[in-house]
């Protein structure tokens, strides 16, 4: 556990960069869609915790919507949980990736070197997060939701965040389309960005010690790296998560 400037928390060198079989770098993942993502979300959260705090009426535009949706749809598919989903070899488009790459390799998997298997590895993971098809079917799950705002009513809560940023909540059965199914995005210690219902007019409402412990547990549970705002709140989970979490 440490001290860590919190610019640096989660970031990974060129974690969205792939290589082909040359070592021949492709950035446009990082550099063309997330860099210009997450600024137009920090714009649009920063509006919202400032407006929230200070007790104003909160507005935000049909265009603000859609970047807030367009980021957590993204967030979904950039978490550890869905990267080791991949991995498990389960996934159809993952696997053609990787088949495909190991044509243009000219080796079969066993004889593929480390570097090799690792660079591959890499680069079918930011073909999948390339694709359509994936980023269609969970944006219109999220687009299918309302927004609201939730503010912490009692200061000694406070939210962690978490490598696996949203805390997902649904029935058994369910999937992320379902209507019943929630999603809970801390953007700050005291403020959490929450989808589910129908499409609606943003609302602010007070969020609960309950829900605060809840949507922490959650995040805890499915991250590999949690941090905080208070040092006492990360060791809270120091014990539970410890041998498999990285405490920030």
């Amino acid at each position: 556990m440490k001290h860590r400037n919190p610019k640096n928390v989660f970031w990974y060198k060129d974690f969205y960069v792939s290589k082909d079989a040359n070592g021949c770098r492709d950035t446009s993942l990082e550099s063309e869609v997330y860099n210009k993502l997450e600024t137009d979300s920090k714009k649009v959260f920063d509006k919202v915790i400032t407006s929230v705090r200070k007790g104003d009426t909160l507005s935000l535009t049909s265009e603000e919507i859609d970047i807030t949706q367009n980021f957590i749809a993204n967030q979904m598919m950039r978490s550890p949980e869905f990267q080791r989903g991949l991995e498990s070899g389960n996934d159809d488009i993952f696997q053609e990736t990787m088949n495909k790459l190991e044509r243009t390799y000219g080796l079969s998997e066993r004889l593929l070197i480390e570097k090799d298997k690792s660079r591959m590895l890499q680069t079918a993971k930011c073909d999948v997060l390339k694709s359509p098809l994936y980023f269609k079917n969970t944006y219109n799950a999220i687009k299918s939701k309302g927004v609201f705002i939730g503010k912490v009513e009692e200061q000694s809560w406070q939210f962690l965040i978490g490598s696996n940023p949203c805390a997902r909540f649904q029935f058994e059965g369910d999937n992320l389309g379902s209507p019943l199914t929630k999603l809970f995005l801390p953007i700050s210690y005291d403020v959490v960005i929450i989808l589910g219902g129908a499409p609606k007019q943003t609302t602010v409402f007070p969020v609960s010690g309950d829900t605060v412990l809840s949507v922490n547990k959650m995040i805890a549970s499915k991250s590999d790296e949690i941090a905080g705002a208070s040092y006492e709140l990360v060791c809270k989970y120091a014990e539970e998560m410890k041998g498999r979490v990285k405490l920030q």
